[in-house]
């Protein structure tokens, strides 16, 4: 693959002729993904745009996914839901400068959330992240009638200095269930603990199912909380989150 050939690659999706460069170092350092390697470019009038592409994948592979993540994007903005990445344009064939397919997006301006014990420090910073991110779900409930399954990792969430979410680093994933009034209502509520929720759903792996069920008023049916956080405890992810069943505790 030839990644110094991106500026030229991404030449078709600007009807000016502009040339863009890379910024930030990414040629040399691209932003890695997991999945993905990450490129800044940046034109002279300040447009700026991330040039994402698939690795660890055969050719084959990596076409098929990068058709399916973009089909979605278009839905989601078709939607009018504003987080997701904005799609610019698409390679989906080796045939291009770079020699394999790659995705161009947006530039999200921010920095990954910072989220461990210790950071944020202040209570009501991280009660600003997460009444935005159960404000985002709503978003996406309401404009596609769907519910996001995707990877709420600090990593995958982009911030600015203040803690106000930008966007998402990666395509959003949904599918079809039957409890969106149900939650509209439930997240719409006016008194709802949204630490308690979020507790609820990491604790719960029929987490939408639980919240679909539970009055704002905090009624629960139908739950063995020390079986579910024992179960939460044991599993990988409760083992990396430092917490113990009381804290657990303090907000069920």
């Amino acid at each position: 693959m030839h990644y110094e050939a991106i500026p030229s690659a991404v030449l078709r999706f600007r009807h000016d002729g502009c040339r863009p460069k890379f910024r930030k170092n990414t040629l040399v350092n691209p932003l890695y993904g997991g999945q993905n390697l990450v490129f800044r470019l940046a034109f002279p009038d300040d447009t700026k745009w991330a040039v994402r592409m698939p690795i660890h994948l055969p050719v084959a592979s990596a076409i098929s996914l990068i058709g399916e993540e973009n089909a979605l994007l278009r839905r989601l903005e078709e939607s009018g839901f504003a987080w997701a990445p904005k799609l610019v344009g698409e390679e989906l064939n080796c045939e291009n400068p770079v020699g394999f397919p790659f995705t161009v997006y947006r530039w999200i301006p921010g920095m990954p959330l910072q989220w461990n014990d210790c950071i944020p420090s202040k209570r009501e910073d991280r009660d600003k992240v997460i009444k935005q991110l159960a404000h985002i779900l709503v978003s996406l409930i309401s404009c596609t009638g769907k519910l996001g399954h995707g990877d709420l990792a600090a990593q995958n969430i982009i911030v600015d200095h203040s803690l106000n979410i930008t966007g998402s680093a990666r395509p959003r994933k949904f599918c079809e269930h039957n409890i969106i009034l149900k939650l509209i209502k439930l997240y719409s509520h006016s008194d709802l603990d949204y630490r308690e929720q979020v507790i609820e759903a990491a604790v719960s792996k029929g987490a939408f199912s639980l919240l679909a069920k539970t009055f704002p008023q905090g009624e629960l049916l139908d739950l063995d909380f020390e079986i579910e956080i024992q179960r939460f405890l044991s599993g990988l992810v409760g083992q990396r989150s430092g917490l113990t069943e009381e804290d657990l505790l303090r907000y069920l």
